[in-house]
């Protein structure tokens, strides 16, 4: 079976669906031919997901990741695939919260349903023994990752793109051995490991625990971005080249705006 049928017409619940990977999560499944559900806290934010207006081809419910509000939404939508792909700047305890609860939630209405949660290189992944033993979790541990619709500035790698699409000093990386990957590459993993968990007998006993291999480092992405070379052919070249061009766009468009306003 390959991806696109084991996606059409699957029913997937899509939590933090307007982040950065969110956003390319929904679009990878849009793309398979999932039918696609997510919820949305702040329907204001700056994110693709809402310039490019995804929320025209998914089911959206609003609301915060509260218990009672998952419970409803896995009634509601009856997904066979859930992603929490929830994070709350500065508050990573919020996100193994939320993820507890989602597990609990699982356990209580749709235990055969599949559960993908990303988890940083930088923070352990969260234990969730007792649920996971009765469940078909799977934790994706990821690199840092980079693309077009990340608005977060705190990034070193978006601040690269964004020194770069504005012809400013570029910033060097701070270690120049951190792992990275495009944020499609990460988008993928997290679909297969979800193939992976719902074609498995039985759940397993702590969960499934998957580390996708980075597709570059910041040294080698920096090297990528100051050189010609570096936006060549090749599948992280072209990574490279839609990203400073998804950066360009973004600033060219703020110019645009901004003198418009000028002129009125």
């Amino acid at each position: 079976m390959n991806q696109s049928s084991f996606w059409h017409d699957r029913r997937v619940l899509v939590l933090g669906c307007t982040g950065f990977l969110g956003t390319w999560v929904v679009r990878t499944l849009l793309e398979h031919g999932a039918t696609v559900s997510g919820l949305v806290r702040n329907p204001h934010r700056r994110s693709e997901f809402f310039q490019t207006r995804l929320f025209d081809k998914i089911d959206i419910a609003r609301g915060s990741a509260i218990p009672e509000r998952l419970r409803s939404l896995l009634a509601v939508h009856q997904p066979s695939v859930v992603f929490q792909l929830v994070t709350v700047p500065g508050e990573a305890h919020r996100k193994t919260i939320i993820t507890a609860d989602l597990l609990n939630a699982v356990a209580e209405q749709s235990p055969d349903t599949a559960v993908v949660a990303p988890v940083s290189a930088t923070e352990r992944d969260p234990v969730f023994q007792n649920r996971a033993q009765q469940l078909r979790v799977g934790f994706v541990k990821l690199p840092s990752l980079f693309g077009d619709g990340d608005f977060v500035e705190s990034r070193w790698q978006a601040r690269l793109f964004r020194a770069a699409a504005q012809r400013r000093s570029l910033p060097q990386p701070t270690d120049g051995e951190a792992k990275l990957s495009h944020v499609a590459e990460a988008a993928k993993s997290l679909l297969g490991a979800a193939e992976l968990l719902s074609s498995l007998p039985e759940a397993m006993p702590q969960g499934l625990r998957l580390e996708p291999p980075a597709t570059t480092t910041a040294r080698q992405l920096f090297e990528r971005v100051t050189t010609p070379l570096g936006l060549a052919g090749d599948r992280v070249g072209g990574a490279v080249r839609d990203t400073l061009s998804w950066y360009e766009r973004q600033f060219a468009a703020r110019d645009t705006d901004v003198s418009a306003v000028r002129a009125a």
